[in-house]
């Protein structure tokens, strides 16, 4: 199995999810033998950050379901808060 990750920042929560998409995308397929764990981004600077930012990952997991003793479909994170994570499957 392998994961891969984008961070990306933006005005609002697309423009962020498209830019953390398109990094991910430019990797490459999540499904190309070639291909393996993928890291990109960058976040926000501690002194820019404020208590109403939104935080949203997008995640692709390669063969999770073939190779996991318990049946799961990739989905995405959302954090709105750095104590309130949730993973819809």
């Amino acid at each position: 199995m392998t994961a891969s990750l984008s961070v990306a920042t933006g005005r609002d929560p697309v423009s962020a999810l498209g830019t953390a998409t398109e990094q991910l995308q430019d990797a490459g397929s999540a499904q190309d033998s070639r291909r393996r764990e993928i890291l990109r981004g960058r976040t926000i600077g501690e002194e820019f950050r404020r208590s109403e930012d939104v935080q949203i990952a997008h995640f692709d997991v390669a063969d999770v379901t073939g190779d996991s003793v318990t049946p799961l479909q990739a989905g995405f994170c959302h954090s709105v808060s750095n104590s309130d994570i949730r993973v819809w499957t």
